[in-house]
C-alpha cells in the first residue's frame, strides 16, 4: 500500500510541475527566456512517453546515484501510460487468483542444520516495460510478493531472492509440492560469514548441483546445501496473499538480487580487499567440487571494519531457530 500511495502522490507533484512548465503559455505577458526553458523542459517530459530518450537529461543524473531509483522515476515520467495500466491491474484483482508457493532451503552451517521457508505469490498483470530508457511498451507481466530472504542463521547471514525464477516455473508446471525444485538456473544463495578483516562472501549458485554432477548436496568448508524443496503449492485469492503495491505497473531492469549481497560485489577497490570472495567453479578437484577463492584487490593499511560499515546495510540480529528446536 505505500508504494501505491507514494506513487500516487508522486504523480500528483509531477503533474503540478508540468502545470507549472507550461504556465507562460495561458498568460499574455511577454515570454522571458526562462519561460521557454521551462516550456521545452515540459515538451521534453512529455515527449518521453513516445520517445524515452528524451527523459534522459533527468534519468541518467540520478542513475549515477541509485540504481533503482531512475525506474521508479521513468514509471512517474511515463505516467499517461503506466496509471491506466496500475488501474487495470488494480480492478482485475478483485476477482484474480494467485499461485503461492513456499519454498524450504535446507542450510547445514557447522553442523547445525537449517531449512527456512519462502513464500512467494505470483499473479498476472499488465506493465509498462521501459527497455533501457529506449523504447517503452505495454506487455504482460507478472506480480510478485515475496520470494526472497534476508536473515541470520546463527552467526552468518544469509540472502538470496527467486521469485521471478519460481514464478517462471510455476506458469509452466515444472513445480511440484513435496518434491525438489527442478531447475536451478538463475538460483543463487549468498552467505556472508565473518567480520572485518576476516569477511567471507560465499557466491553459491545452485546450478552447482547440476555441474558438479551432485543432486544432493553442495558442501564448501562448514557449509552444506541440498536442494530446495516446494513445501506448498497453491492457488488463493489474490487479496489474500498479496497488496497493491505488486500490482507497480512497470517492470525493472535494475538487478533483482539482494541489495545486501549486491554491496559486498559492488564494493570500491581496495575496500574489496577487505572481503575473500569464494565462488563455485565448474568441474572437480581431486573428487571434490571445486571452488574459487580470490582478494579483488589488495586492502592496504585500511581499517575494515570501518569502511565496511559505511558500504554494508546492517543485517538482521535475529537468526532463525535451527531444525527442530
Amino acid at each position: 500500500m505505500i508504494l501505491f500511495i507514494s506513487f500516487l502522490v508522486a504523480v500528483l507533484l509531477y503533474l503540478a510541475f508540468l502545470y507549472w512548465c507550461f504556465s507562460p503559455l495561458l498568460g499574455r505577458k511577454k515570454r522571458r527566456a526562462t519561460d521557454w526553458l521551462r516550456i521545452v523542459a515540459g515538451i521534453m517530459l512529455l515527449g518521453a512517453n513516445i520517445f524515452p530518450p528524451l527523459a534522459w537529461p533527468v534519468l541518467m543524473p540520478i542513475a549515477a546515484l541509485s540504481a533503482t531509483a531512475p525506474d521508479r522515476l521513468a514509471t512517474v515520467l511515463l505516467f499517461p501510460r503506466t496509471v491506466p495500466n496500475y488501474v487495470m491491474n488494480i480492478l482485475a484483482s478483485a476477482s484474480a487468483t494467485a499461485t503461492v508457493i513456499d519454498v524450504a532451503y535446507p542450510i547445514e552451517i557447522a553442523g547445525i542444520r537449517y531449512a527456512p521457508i519462502v513464500r512467494t505469490t505470483c499473479a498476472k498483470k499488465r506493465i509498462t516495460r521501459i527497455s533501457n530508457y529506449v523504447s517503452v511498451r505495454n506487455a504482460k507481466g507478472t506480480a510478485i510478493t515475496g520470494g526472497g530472504l534476508f536473515t541470520r542463521l546463527g552467526q552468518d547471514i544469509v540472502s538470496l531472492r527467486h521469485a521471478k525464477t519460481l514464478c517462471s516455473m510455476a506458469n509452466i508446471g515444472e513445480l511440484k509440492s513435496g518434491t525438489a525444485v527442478s531447475r536451478l538456473a538463475n538460483m543463487t544463495i549468498y552467505l556472508v560469514r565473518g567480520e572485518a578483516e576476516n569477511t567471507k562472501f560465499y557466491n553459491l549458485d545452485l546450478l552447482g548441483f547440476d555441474l558438479l554432477n551432485d543432486k544432493n548436496k553442495l558442501s564448501v568448508d562448514d557449509i552444506t546445501l541440498r536442494p530446495p524443496i516446494v513445501v506448498k503449492l497453491f492457488q488463493a485469492d489474490f487479496k489474500s496473499v498479496s497488496s497493491l503495491d505488486s500490482l507497480w505497473p512497470a517492470q525493472p531492469y535494475t538487478d533483482t538480487r539482494s541489495i545486501y549481497a549486491k554491496s559486498f560485489m559492488n564494493l570500491p577497490a581496495k575496500i574489496n580487499g577487505c572481503v575473500e570472495y569464494i565462488n563455485i567453479g565448474l568441474g572437480r578437484a581431486r573428487g571434490k567440487p571445486k571452488f574459487i577463492r580470490w582478494y579483488k584487490t589488495k586492502r592496504g593499511s585500511l581499517n575494515c571494519r570501518k569502511v565496511l560499515a559505511k558500504h554494508i546495510p546492517v543485517a538482521p540480529e535475529k537468526s532463525l531457530a535451527p531444525v527442530g528446536n
